[in-house]
């Protein structure tokens, strides 16, 4: 008899970290688990910091994500005529 299981994205990002040829092999295999990495990964990160004055950078430990800059607070907003979406506005510290 033949056995499903359940594989979650996160199992999918665990196992692709452990080995660069198991996550090649599971970008084939799951490649919508890996989109937000791609997205990340398209950005021009260099127009970004350019344009933000770094207040957002890529974070070279972790090629997929970014960082904002401590000089600055942060205020999440909803944004009043997307639902779901939200701005995110640097404002000088005090």
């Amino acid at each position: 008899m033949e056995q499903k299981y359940e594989i979650t994205k996160g199992a999918i990002l665990r196992a692709a970290e452990k080995c660069s040829t198991a996550k090649e092999v599971l970008k084939v295999m799951f490649p919508e688990a890996f989109e937000s990495e791609n997205l990340l990964a398209n950005l021009q990160w260099d127009v970004v910091e350019k344009a933000t004055n770094h207040l957002i950078s890529i974070d070279s430990n972790s090629p997929n994500s970014f960082y904002l800059t401590n000089e600055r607070n942060w205020d999440l907003k909803r944004h009043p005529n997307l639902q779901g979406s939200y701005f995110l506005t640097p404002t000088k510290r005090q």
